[in-house]
Parts: C-alpha cells; structure tokens; sequence
C-alpha cells in the first residue's frame, strides 16, 4: 500500500515537473508577434463543398492565402492572396494579390498611384496558377466556362496632364473612367480574346452573355456591346461620343440587361441618365423616366426585384450650381447683398427638427440623395415608390410590397427620446402607402410574408401583424404570458425585441424568438406553437436560427434547420437541428468552446464552422449535417505553442444590494495557487458570455490579454449589473466586490491591482477611482467625465447631439438634466475629482466622432489644478477608436509601460515622470 502511494507522489510530480516544464520552455509574448499574428478572414466554400480558402492576416503584413480540400488533404498556398473567389463549377479559384506592405511603405506618394493588384488564377485540378497583372477587377461566369478580367495599365509619369488637357479640349468629365483591356479566357480551351478601351462588363447569369461598356479617352467611341459566349456575335446597342454607360445588371436568368446611359460632357454630381431594357431576344426598351426637377442618378444601383420583373433605380432632385465668382464693379463693392451672399454662418433655431450639425452631415449625402422608383420592365411602367414624404424605402425579397419607413413625426424629439418611426406598406404596383403602424420602433421586427399581405412589427413590448387585405393590425403575443423583448432590460427606453426570423413560405405562420425558445405565430387562428418545445428556456439554452442561404428569404415548414446553441448559465455553445413541422430538435455539437457558423456549400450539406476557446485559436473547421467526424481544415492555432498563454474560468461573487454577478478571470500558464498576482480589470458591460472566446492578436486601443497574462498578469472582467439612475455606482458595486473576491480567493495582489475601460469603460474608469483606492493605478480610454456638459454635445461622425445616450440610451439617467440635475453631478467624475487618489492614464483621439475630447481635457485639466497623479495621451486626427498603426503602437507601449511601472514596481520612462516635450507633426 505505502509503495502505490509512493508511486503515485512520484508520478504526480513528475508530471507536475513535465507540465511546468512544458510552459517554461515557452516565451513571453512580444509586441512584434501581435503584429505578425495571422487570423482568418474572407472564408469561402466551393459550392462543391469539397474546398475552402481563406486568407491569413496578419495585424501588420501580408496577407497569405489557403484553399484546402479535406478529402485529399490537399492545400494550396498564395502568398498576398486575399478575398478568395471559385468558380461555380468549383474548378478554379482565384485570390487577388494587393502591394506588398514593404512596397506601399517604401513608395512615394506619386510611386503609390502606380502600384497595383494583381490576379491569381489556380487550377484546382493541377495546381497551374495563372497570373494578371495591373487588376481592376474580375469575374467568373456562370457555369464557369470563362474568366474575364479587367487590367488598368498606368499611365506613364508624361501622360497624366496629356490625358487631362484631352479631357479638357473634349469637355469630357471622364477621369477615372477611361477604358482599358479586358481578356475573357476561355477556361476549357484555353483560348482568350482581348476587348480594348473596357470600362465595365458583366456576364449574365445564364452562361450566354458578355456585356461590355467601353470608354476612349476622347469619348468618340464611346459604346455598349453585347456579346453572345456560344456564337461569338458581338451587338453595338449604343456607340456615341461622350457616352457613358454605367450601372450594368443582369436579371436572375440572364435574359435581361438593365443599364444607364449618359454623357461625360455632364460632371459626376449632375450627371443625369436615362434607363435602357435590352431583352436576349433583340427585344430594346428605352425607359421614359423624365421628370420635372429631377433626374436619375448613378449613386444607386440598378437592381431586379426578386421576380425579375422590375428594376429598382433612383431619382434625385436636380442640384442647382453654384454662383461662379465673378469681378465685381466699384459700386457692388459696398452692395449689402453681394457682401452678404459670401457669408459663413448657420441659425439654430428652437423649432428645428434636427440640429445644425446633423443638417450638416445629411446636407453632404444628399449631394448622393436618391428617391427609390422602380419600373415594370413588360409594361415599360414607372412607379415612384419614394418621394420627400417617405424617402426611406427598404427594398426586400418580396414580388409584391416593400417597406417604408418614416421618422419625421419623431425626429425633433430623437435628440433626445431615440428614434421612433411610422412604418408603411409600398405596393409594388403602383406605390400605393398604407399605414402599419405609427409610432414604433425596431426597423429589424419589420417582416413581409411571401404574398406580401402580412408584415410583423413590435409595439409596446409585443408582437404585432398588420393585415393588408383587411387594413387590421393584430396583436400575437397577448395572451401567452411570454415575452418576446429583452427580459432584463437595464435601459431606460422599451425593450428590444430577442428577434423575427420572419414568415413561413407560403404561409401566416410567423417565426419569431423569446429569450431562450423559438415560437410560430399562426395569423389566421392566433395560436401560438413553441418549435423547440420549451428545451431553450428549461435547460438555459439561447436557440437561434441560422441563416445557411442568404439567397432564399423564406424557410418552409418541412425545412432542416440549423439552429445556434448559447448556454447562459455554463456558457457552453454548439449546434442544433429543428424540423419546424414535426418540432424535432436535435443535438449535433456542444461544448465548452464558442462555436460559430461560417458558411454551407451552395450544393451539398458541407458546413464550416469555427471552434475557440480562450486558448483554442478559432481555425476552421468543414462538417456534413451530422456534424461528426469534422475536420480542421486549417492549422493557424500552432502560432500559440510558442508562447505563455492562459486559460479562462467563470467566476462569481454577490453585490451589497444580493444581486449575484459573474465575470471572466484569466490565469496565466504556470497559475502558482501559493502566489498573488498583479490583475488588470477590463470591463465594459458584460464580458462573461466570451468566457470562450479567443482573443484577437491586434494592436488596437484594448489591453491585449495574452500579452498581459504572457508577462504574469492575471485579467478580471467583471460583468456589470446597470442600475438606472446611477451608471456609475452600478458599475463600482459591481467591480469592486469582485476585485474582494479575487483578493479573497488569493489571486490578486491587492497592492497590484490595475482597472481600465474604454468609452463606456473608460468613463466607468474614470468614475470609480473618485469612489474607491482599491485600484493601485487605471487607464481611461474616451471618458465622459461631465455628464452635465457632455450631454448637449455633438457626436462628430452622426452630427447627432448626445441628449438620447443619457435620458434613454447607454449612459441610463433616464431624465433630463433639468429634471434631474443632481443625478447628472453625481454621477460625474468630474464633480469628484478631489477624492482621486489612483494615479490615471487618460486617452483621447483629438477628433474623437463618438465622445467630445474636451470631456478629457476638462478631467485631466481639474486633476491637474488639484495636483492629481494625472497623465493626458492627445492622439492628433485619431476617432473615438485609434486608426493610425503608429498611434495604436504607442498607446498599446505607454499603456503597458503604465501598468509595470504602477503594479510590476518597474522603473518609470521618461514620459510618465517628467511627459513629453510638444511634438510637431512627422514629416
């Protein structure tokens, strides 16, 4: 007995010695390997399902490209190979290859006009890659039997001002649109053919035809072709000087050519066009579409309704020019009016429905303003679907109604209510609007059934159809008991709807969620079924339905569905299948790892999925429908083996108000249960739901975490229980019992403990160091600091002044400043500036288009009247989120620095101790 558990002592230390000695082999993480870290992007499947590629992205690099076929266990690498495309027939692939980073960096200004892109082809069967260079753009036909690709040759360093004195010989406003060479490559022969002076092309969708606009740089031949693939005959539709031709669109099967036709000798802006119908059958229709003070602009697209029926475009108002400068005589001189009409001003004025600055912004889009009409292509039939009444028309699969959307009544008050709207039907026939409902929000609940006589929407907290036949609207939700918007709704507006999937082919069956079940609404009867039967909310199970064909807007009864799996308690993730009309559901994957749909073959049942935990990098995964037997079909998670990582685990603790709250605590590798040590809390909301989520390898304006645990630091996220009323209470009675805990539980040094945020964070931040010395040093990303002057502020990007964020949005006062003006002050960090104790790291982008960066300055300005431990980084010509590599390098360094030197005991630079000297801007 004594020898078996002698034997097993040693046993357990020598593999507590292996373990131990596994992670010292590993090194700590370093700033350069964030940047040459490579995550995936841009994945796409065959519609073979039999190949997948992808490309690794690296923070900082080049991009590589992959395309793996997991029955042969065969891959392909492309080095700079980004947004990968097959074919249909699932042949071929081809990646676009961008300058290299060393080349764009190295290059002058005038060098960067030059480089270009270029194209790789890859044969899937052979492994023959192809290449074109000076890329602009290219594509597959359907059926995949040719590839055509347009090249852009530049010009050479003399001939720019030649071109451009052309164009201003000619009167001709076509820069940039100047044809050049396009190759359509025959794939099965091999054999190419090369148009000069291409501008534009498109193949349609039925394998037969090639449409080409071409573009010289005089403009005198100008001109729109048609080229039948099978017979090689190629048909002029137009050929005129100055002739523009844009906009080209294929119906769905490829028997109609929508185009617009217009003339360079017109700038861009002013630009009108008119709408031309070429049929397959040498059938022409040239739309009539004049109309009195507008005209159709280019900046909306082209589009064919889901029938192919109509062709969608845009009307915009007719710009008036602007008065040209002109000399003026001795007596206009002193003329008030001629001096007054070159004034800058702007009035604001108390009845205004938007404020100045918003007027500001919309003013510049509506330079690109469009007014949604569509025409009946067999009746040559316009119908003007939008007009300045309802401009906000949102074009869905449906043959018979669209959706319109009206915020007028409500936009005064959305400075500081949020957005409320009227919502209308649109006959597609003849544009006819009739009133869903007014005054409701959430644009998203807003479903069409397939006949087009049943919308849904959401009022008051419940879910709604509105009948269009019989003008009735219909309340589905009332006598269940169930509700169908956020449970725990913790701001001070109405809820927000768990979400519509939408209506049922062919049916009034409505498909709609509750926190954790799906639920079919009958219209007719106003039964209500539970698809999942109620599994979601016994077993804490969030269950969604995945959407795997962007392509078919409607799902049918009999239909597998794929279905997301969140568990809210455990966190676990994973997938399950639901048959609506028998209410079978069905396990397929679960576990404690966060599992992410990423696309289905078009077809075959070949699913690809990403599987990820915090130290699980999230590689791709291809699965058939049972999802058993998956396969990793990429290999990007060995970038982690090198380095000292962590591991993530639930945690939770109780509030002095009895509310039980959950976080995220991340050890780092070598966790010794006999240590204490230095944590740094990051927090925003709730961070407890990624408890499996990797982390992305990026420099960017966040901590890093397994940089940080790399390096001996334990991280902490604390979810937070919002209070309304008291933002920043709540989130200091949420955190600072958690950090208890931590000491408690003897993780943390409570003489190493470091808080940061960032916006929202960042102001919580700044708050809980004036109400707790808990923290040893924070760092405040964006803060608002003084809710009194912040809350008539402007956010820069929107125009849109900040009042809603406090009285119903995120920052959850849920009054006025007048009516409740102490709740304003006190929960203003500012207010308390006195009681800081903790020495702070502000940051800010100085045009900061989320958060005024004066609410920094104003912090940092009373920190440094009362003497405070108080550091200011101004990021010139940055946003609300860091932008520019090297300003994100240098925040992600000082921020770092900040906290070695506060927790770690490290010496401070120079910056923290004595700041930085004014620096001009680099050259």
């Amino acid at each position: 007995m004594n020898k078996t558990i002698a034997s097993f002592f040693l046993l357990f230390a020598f593999l507590s010695l292996t373990t131990f000695s596994s992670f010292a082999q590993k090194s700590p993480i370093e700033y350069s390997d964030i940047m040459k870290f490579q995550s995936i992007k841009q994945t796409v499947i065959s519609d073979d399902g039999d190949w997948v590629a992808y490309q690794a992205q690296p923070d900082r690099g080049d991009a590589i490209g992959y395309v793996h076929n997991a029955n042969s266990n065969t891959t392909f690498e492309v080095e700079l190979g980004t947004k990968p495309v097959f074919s249909d027939n699932s042949q071929f692939v081809a990646f676009i290859q961008p300058p290299s980073l060393l080349n764009h960096t190295n290059a002058t200004p005038k060098e960067r006009k030059k480089l270009s892109k270029q194209l790789v082809v890859l044969n899937l069967s052979t492994g023959e890659r192809t290449h074109f260079n000076h890329l602009d753009s290219f594509q597959f036909s359907s059926g995949s039997q040719y590839l055509a690709v347009l090249a852009k040759t530049p010009s050479p360093d003399n001939q720019e001002s030649g071109d451009k004195s052309i164009n201003k010989k000619k009167k001709l406003y076509n820069k940039g649109a100047i044809g050049d060479k396009l190759v359509v490559i025959d794939l099965q022969s091999n054999q190419s053919h090369t148009y000069p002076n291409v501008a534009s092309f498109a193949f349609s969708t039925n394998k037969q035809w090639l449409a080409l606009a071409t573009s010289t740089k005089t403009g005198e031949q100008n001109a729109i072709d048609v080229i039948n693939l099978t017979t090689e005959q190629q048909q002029t539709l137009f050929q005129e000087p100055a002739l523009s031709i844009e906009q080209l669109a294929w119906s769905d099967k490829g028997t109609k050519l929508a185009f617009l036709k217009g003339s360079y000798q017109e700038k861009v802006k002013k630009r009108s066009h008119s709408l031309h119908i070429w049929h397959s059958t040498s059938h022409f229709k040239t739309i009539k579409t004049n109309k009195k003070g507008w005209f159709i602009s280019n900046k909306h697209p082209l589009k064919w309704s889901f029938d192919s029926k109509r062709v969608f475009f845009g009307y915009s108002p007719s710009i008036i020019s602007k008065t040209k400068s002109t000399t003026l005589s001795q007596s206009q001189l002193f003329d008030v009016n001629t001096i007054l009409a070159k004034k800058e001003m702007q009035t604001w004025h108390h009845q205004d429905t938007t404020v100045k600055t918003q007027d500001k912004v919309d003013y510049n889009k509506k330079n690109y303003d469009y007014y949604l009409a569509s025409v009946n292509v067999k009746r040559s039939k316009v119908v003007q679907l939008a007009d300045k009444s309802l401009q906000d028309i949102r074009i869905v699969k449906n043959r018979h109604a669209l959706i319109g959307i009206d915020y007028r009544p409500y936009q005064r008050q959305s400075t500081w209510n949020g957005w409320y709207f009227d919502a209308y039907r649109i006959d597609l026939n003849n544009g006819n609007k009739s009133l869903i409902a007014k005054n409701i929000q959430h644009a998203g609940a807003l479903k069409i059934s397939e006949d087009g006589r049943y919308i849904s929407f959401i009022k008051e907290g419940h879910l709604w159809a509105y009948d269009s036949v019989k003008q009735k609207s219909k309340q589905l939700s009332t006598a269940l008991g169930q509700i169908f918007v956020d449970e725990n709704n913790d701001r001070p507006q109405p809820a927000r709807p768990y979400g519509i999937k939408g209506w049922l082919k062919g049916t009034d069956k409505l498909i709609a969620y509750d926190k954790f079940d799906i639920w079919q609404f009958d219209f007719s009867s106003t039964k209500a079924l539970k698809l999942t039967s109620g599994f979601g909310r016994e077993h804490h199970r969030r269950l969604r339905i995945i959407n795997t064909d962007k392509e078919q807007p409607f799902i049918s009864d009999n239909d597998l569905l794929l279905l997301s799996s969140f568990n809210t308690d455990t966190k676990q993730s994973g997938f399950f299948t639901l048959v609506a009309k028998s209410r079978q559901l069905s396990k397929l994957l679960e576990g404690d790892h966060r599992y992410r749909f990423i696309a289905k073959a078009k077809n075959k049942p070949s699913y690809v999925f990403t599987r990820e935990s915090y130290r699980e990098f999230p590689d791709l995964w291809l699965a058939q429908s049972s999802f058993s037997n998956a396969q990793k079909i990429s290999q990007l998670g060995k970038q982690t083996t090198p380095y000292i990582w962590g591991d993530s685990e639930l945690i939770s603790w109780q509030t002095n108000d009895g509310d039980t709250i959950q976080g995220r605590l991340i050890k780092p590798d070598n966790f010794d249960t006999t240590k204490r040590y230095p944590v740094l809390v990051y927090f925003y909301e709730n961070y407890s739901d990624r408890l499996h989520h990797f982390t992305p390898m990026v420099i960017n304006h966040r901590p890093n975490f397994p940089f940080y645990n790399s390096h001996g630091y334990v991280i902490f996220q604390p979810d937070i229980k919002q209070i309304i009323g008291q933002p920043g209470d709540a989130m200091v009675k949420s955190i600072v019992p958690g950090v208890q805990k931590i000491i408690e539980l003897g993780i943390a040094d409570k003489n190493a403990i470091g808080l940061h945020g960032h916006s929202w964070g960042g102001y919580g931040t700044a708050y809980a160091v004036t109400q707790t010395d808990i923290f040893k040093a924070a760092v405040s990303g964006a803060p608002v600091s003084n809710m009194t002057s912040a809350y008539s502020g402007i956010r820069l990007k929107s125009g849109l002044a900040r009042q809603f964020q406090y009285e119903t949005g995120q920052s959850r006062l849920g009054a006025s400043l007048w009516e409740q003006r102490q709740l304003y002050i006190d929960s203003s960090p500012l207010f308390f500036a006195d009681r800081v104790n903790t020495p702070l790291l502000i940051q800010f982008g100085d045009v900061d288009d989320a958060v005024p960066w004066q609410q920094g300055v104003e912090l940092f300005l009373a920190l440094r009247r009362l003497d405070k431990d108080a550091i200011m980084l101004q990021y010139e010509g940055e946003p609300h989120h860091l932008k520019k590599y090297p300003n994100k390098l240098d925040y992600t360094i000082k921020m770092k620095e900040y906290f070695d030197h506060y927790l770690l005991n490290k010496p401070a630079p120079q910056w923290i101790n004595e700041g930085e000297a004014f620096r001009p801007a680099p050259d």
